[in-house]
């Protein structure tokens, strides 16, 4: 992962002019990955007299001078977005103070005592607040700032209403739930199955409580959904499951026999089509009745996430020298796209390319996300690389900007420009993200946090 540095502006700068330059070219502080302690620069305020200067502990940021410091706390698709079809799937507040004077300068007060800015158009941060920049003429911290996180005029949404290391703090949408894993999004709801609660839960994206629509219900690794329906696979029990969507329903397989280990699963509005990673089979069924299934192909070794356009399936074979697949919707013959990569898993389609993270060879940091032409029939050199070196790549998205994915064992959602570039955090210090679903504003995801009974969430954050 790309370091991101910091510039450190000197608190012994001659001057409020010279001291207002470097901070104007103060780049945005590092960021701080899961579990890792924040680790503040001090910064002097520009006075006549002497430099004050504090620093933030662990995750927390100091306030302004005279006040003390806050600690941070840990916090315990849309048209033209890709989902991916398999499993897929903190607070700290800073004290800000500052006054014009007579002269045109701004000074940050110390103690009780107001330092004087010189009679030029010099500005000076706030003593004991980790960083001042000039944002619509007011000293703000872009650390913390919930209407100026990251930069100036970036205000954190999606429920968000809090800022750290120039991150929005996600929002809890569903707190207190056992295991979340696959999650999707229809008609304004969040659907997802938790391992540990054994439930299929539902909350809506506008807010209210979380409910459970229909319990004992294990090991659930994806959904699709008709206009009444919901549909999901139970890897675990082996079958795919069709339910009212208004919690009605009363169980029953699906197809009517046993399917081995379903795994990712999506929809066109006529047939649902799902792996079988058990089997090695790619099956479908017609939406909204029961139905034994068809195989569209069979010997593929462990497929599991799932993907479709309109003329193809594309598939993922989860194992050591794995595959990213391609076949007519109508069946035919399957084609690889990519051959001999390292455990591919979840997969997502988008705009003439198919895009999938790999969870590496078992060695550390060994993961990564990658796209290829839908046309590539194997041209290895047809694959573009978004990220390597990742822990472990989970669940994928794509917009018209970029590509997402969760990182579960780092405690992120990372993001990359399709147009190439760095990638960077868009979610920082969670427990395990797994399960992920963005629209046009907002992205959503499950908190795994360790398949923990009552640990996990289902939590939103802003995409800007």
């Amino acid at each position: 992962m790309p370091a991101y540095a910091s510039s450190y502006v000197d608190p012994h700068a001659s001057d409020c002019a010279t001291l207002s330059a470097m901070k104007s070219s103060r780049a945005i502080g590092s960021w701080v990955l899961a579990a890792l302690a924040f680790a503040t620069v001090a910064e002097a305020s520009c006075s006549s007299s002497s430099s004050d200067q504090s620093t933030a502990g662990s995750a927390g940021v100091s306030g302004s001078s005279g006040s003390g410091g806050k600690g941070g706390a840990a916090a315990g698709g849309g048209a033209g977005i890709a989902q991916g079809g398999g499993v897929a799937g903190n607070n700290a507040a800073g004290g800000e103070s500052g006054s014009s004077n007579a002269g045109g300068g701004e000074a940050g007060a110390s103690g009780a005592a107001a330092a004087t800015a010189g009679a030029g158009a010099g500005e000076a941060g706030a003593a004991g607040s980790p960083s001042c920049t000039s944002c619509g003429g007011s000293c703000v911290d872009l650390l913390t700032s919930t209407t100026n996180c990251g930069s100036c005029g970036h205000v954190c949404g999606c429920g968000s209403n809090s800022c750290t290391d120039g991150v929005c703090d996600a929002h809890v949408l569903a707190p207190n739930q056992g295991g979340p894993v696959a999650l999707a999004l229809h008609t304004g709801t969040l659907y997802w199955g938790n391992d540990a609660d054994q439930t299929v839960s539902q909350v809506a994206v506008a807010g209210g409580a979380g409910s459970v629509l229909y319990p004992n219900r294990t090991v659930v690794r994806g959904f699709a959904f008709d206009t009444t329906r919901i549909y999901f696979t139970r890897a675990v029990f082996n079958i795919v499951e069709s339910e009212l969507l208004d919690g009605s329903g009363n169980g029953g397989n699906f197809t009517n026999v046993r399917e081995s280990g379903p795994a990712g699963i999506v929809s066109n509005g006529t047939a649902v089509y799902w792996a079988n990673s058990g089997s090695g089979a790619i099956r479908s069924a017609p939406l909204g009745k029961l139905s034994t299934g068809t195989t569209l192909i069979g010997n593929q070794t462990h497929p599991y996430g799932i993907a479709l356009d309109g003329a193809s399936l594309y598939w993922t074979n989860n194992a050591a020298m794995g595959a990213v697949m391609k076949l007519p919707i109508t069946g035919g013959t399957a084609v690889p796209l990519a051959s001999s990569r390292a455990n591919p898993y979840a997969i997502a389609v988008s705009a003439g390319y198919v895009y999938w993270t790999e969870q590496g060879d078992g060695t550390p940091n060994t993961g990564g996300v990658y796209r290829a032409p839908i046309d590539a029939d194997g041209d290895a050199g047809a694959i573009a690389t978004f990220a390597e070196n990742q822990p472990s790549p989970n669940a994928i998205a794509v917009d018209a900007s970029y590509v997402y994915w969760s990182d579960s064992s780092a405690g992120r959602i990372m993001r990359a420009p399709l147009s190439g570039g760095a990638a960077t955090p868009v979610v920082i210090n969670e427990a395990s993200p797994m399960g992920l679903v963005i629209t046009p504003t907002c992205l959503y995801f499950a908190d795994n946090a360790g398949g923990q009974v009552g640990a996990g969430s289902i939590r939103s954050h802003d995409l800007e």
